[in-house]
């Protein structure tokens, strides 16, 4: 384990070491090209170094989230689209993908005839009426997946905070507050492949994912919520 800790170490003095050969087996007497020579050894010795570093140490540090190309970013935004909107316009909600993740679930003993949901306005809540199903509401916490940028965040957010007192069922979700620092390996690679670095930062919409809450009722119960829209769908 200490050989392998110490081996961009060891890489670095041998390629080093052969510079340094290589640059004394030559025979420079004009002052001027002698001055070009360091400067060259100088300049191979940060690139050789810069490279080993990038692998070594950042490989080391905790990752925060996933890096993921902005396709894929693109790709999981159509597919959240299409997915919302055919629970709105159809009734069909498919929770059953690579979409969505169940971030929370509890399940009350409720009596009532009507049910008031508290929460924010800018979430979504859908509503399952299940004929079968008697004496509690199931409430359970959907999230897509989270980009910041590109960089996929989805595990780091927090469940929402649910609870039930009499007949108003109320829901917040709670904020996560996160530290973020993007490895990028710099020009010690990029100047020489001639391709394009795309920014973990860069795209339309700096921030990507959507919450919603699920909420399995029996048949009879009636659904309000004075901020959100109800709606009533069929799931898959």
């Amino acid at each position: 384990m200490i050989l392998l800790s110490l081996l961009p170490l060891l890489i670095l003095a041998g390629i080093f070491a052969f510079i340094i050969w290589g640059y004394r087996a030559l025979s420079f007497k004009n002052p001027g090209r002698k001055l070009a020579k360091w400067l060259i050894v100088g300049y191979a010795v940060i690139l050789v170094a810069g490279t080993v570093y990038s692998y070594s140490e950042a490989s080391t540090k905790q990752v925060i989230g996933k890096t993921v190309s902005r396709h894929e970013v693109k790709k999981q935004d159509k597919a959240q689209i299409r997915l919302f909107d055919r629970a709105r316009e159809k009734g069909v909600l498919q929770i059953n993908n690579d979409i969505l993740f169940k971030k929370s679930e509890k399940s009350f003993p409720f009596k009532g005839k009507q049910l008031t949901v508290s929460i924010p306005d800018s979430y979504n809540l859908f509503v399952d009426r299940d004929p079968g199903f008697q004496g509690e509401v199931v409430v359970t916490h959907y999230m897509s997946r989270t980009f910041i940028g590109n960089m996929d965040v989805t595990e780091k957010r927090k469940e929402a905070s649910i609870a039930l007192k009499n007949s108003v069922l109320d829901v917040t979700f709670n904020k996560t507050k996160l530290h973020l620092a993007a490895y990028s390996e710099g020009f010690v690679f990029h100047q020489f492949n001639g391709g394009k670095r795309e920014s973990v930062w860069e795209g339309d919409d700096p921030v990507f994912g959507d919450d919603f809450i699920l909420l399995k009722v029996p048949q009879g119960i009636k659904v309000t919520s004075e901020d959100q829209l109800v709606t009533n769908v069929t799931v898959e």
